[in-house]
């Protein structure tokens, strides 16, 4: 649908001046930056089509102009203007979240809660530092309930090998607003310290977000 059929309360930009940024979802925020569609697609549509190409919204910061402008309806101009977007929302994070070593968890908190608006499901991001406590990275690892069936740690551990990680942070949240850890929460965690340590990293905390947030390391002795 074209944005200029849409309900006049559906619109992103009316959206952002009735309810503010936080409440445009991916798309629609993405559709922000692409301004316009074209004869065949809607901006809406073009949105959806760069977004499919991901596992997650994480991955745009990783693509080359090469593969933007190979989507359909993506020229140089709409792909630089994604990249411009994203390096340098990656540059403010980096930058703020690196003022410290070892980052605290009021700190991680303040960053990510932004990022986990208005999430339904859960997610678990991976936060990789080097030998001096400076972040070097973050990824999404998991999207949905975190449990010990679920949970990819070869994914977490892959990335501390790319990255040459001495050290990582998890973060996840819970979408209920309650950040107290579950069980399952607390036996996720000391299986994955226990797999990082026979790998030689260290799991720094793992710190749960909710309308507040919880560090796992400075509540529990696992």
């Amino acid at each position: 649908m074209k944005i200029q059929n849409m309900p006049s309360n559906e619109k992103p930009r009316e959206k952002i001046i009735n309810n503010g940024i936080n409440s445009l979802n991916n798309i629609e925020l993405l559709a922000i930056l692409l301004r316009c569609g074209n004869k065949k697609k809607s901006v809406i549509e073009l949105s959806m089509d760069v977004l499919n190409t991901l596992d997650s919204i994480d991955d745009i910061s990783e693509l080359t102009i090469d593969e933007l402008t190979k989507i359909e309806g993506i020229g140089i101009s709409k792909a630089s203007i994604i990249l411009a977007s994203f390096e340098l929302a990656k540059r403010i994070f980096s930058k703020s979240i690196n003022k410290i070593s070892l980052p605290s968890p009021k700190l991680i908190y303040e960053h990510f809660k932004p990022l986990y608006y208005n999430v339904k499901q859960e997610q678990l991001y991976a936060i990789y530092l080097d030998t001096k406590g400076k972040m070097i990275s973050k990824k999404l690892i998991t999207i949905g309930n975190i449990n010990s069936s679920l949970i990819d740690d070869k994914s977490i551990f892959k990335w501390a090998y790319k990255y040459s990680a001495s050290a990582i942070i998890l973060v996840h949240n819970h979408p209920s607003g309650d950040s107290t850890p579950s069980k399952e929460d607390l036996k996720v965690t000391a299986q994955i310290i226990r797999q990082a340590e026979l790998l030689g990293f260290i799991i720094l905390d793992h710190i749960i977000i909710g309308d507040n947030y919880f560090s796992i390391k400075m509540n529990y002795k696992l």
